[in-house]
């Protein structure tokens, strides 16, 4: 495993583009939109961007079998949000109206989910949030998640950092669950079609 550059950018966003894009919360976001392949890569790049910059961006294997991106939750601020979403905002402005439209309307109903507060400060007032975590699908059971994970874990438990993270896939729970995470909150919204399950690991 080794830290990612922005020369690692176009293979991240293309391993992470085909393990998601067929996820639930992938096809609601891009509902009735044509260019929806195009589109998610933009927003993925976007993202992993900002953790490049900010955060941290590990990748496992070559080719990547691996992904995690994680960033101190104090680091994570809402300037920081706000400078992610000036790329978001370009991104739009690329697409059709209706599109845009399209997409700004799902968004919203996401954001019932997702975009509340940051629930964690709840439940932590020093914690690391780990974003985003890739396995590629015949690496599954392997030990990579492990192997990804166990660094971070080592490394919070010893600074007495808490780790949050959010999945927004019911088959991740006993998976994190398993690796000591605790189920803090459930966010269930009518008008989106799952649910966001959000967790901590407390630092011992």
């Amino acid at each position: 495993m080794r830290r990612a550059t922005t020369n690692d950018l176009p293979k991240i966003v293309d391993f992470i583009y085909e393990r998601f894009s067929n996820l639930e919360h992938f096809n609601f976001l891009t509902e009735h939109i044509d260019t929806s392949e195009d589109l998610l890569k933009k927003f993925i790049q976007a993202e992993i961007a900002l953790f490049l910059k900010y955060g941290e961006v590990q990748i496992y294997g070559n080719p990547i079998t691996g992904v995690i991106s994680s960033i101190p939750s104090k680091e994570f601020t809402l300037l920081r949000q706000f400078i992610a979403s000036l790329s978001t905002r370009k991104i739009l402005k690329e697409i059709p109206k209706a599109d845009q439209k399209q997409l700004l309307k799902q968004n919203k109903r996401i954001a019932e989910i997702h975009y509340a507060k940051p629930w964690h400060k709840k439940y932590s007032k020093n914690s690391y949030y780990v974003a985003q975590i890739a396995v590629a699908k015949e690496a599954k059971g392997t030990g990579i998640m492990r192997k990804m994970l166990t660094p971070i874990m080592e490394d919070c438990q010893k600074k007495g950092v808490d780790i949050v993270l959010e999945t927004m896939t019911e088959a991740n729970i006993p998976i994190y669950e398993h690796f000591g995470f605790e189920l803090a909150e459930l966010h269930h919204s009518p008008n989106v079609p799952y649910d966001e399950y959000c967790f901590i690991k407390r630092a011992r």
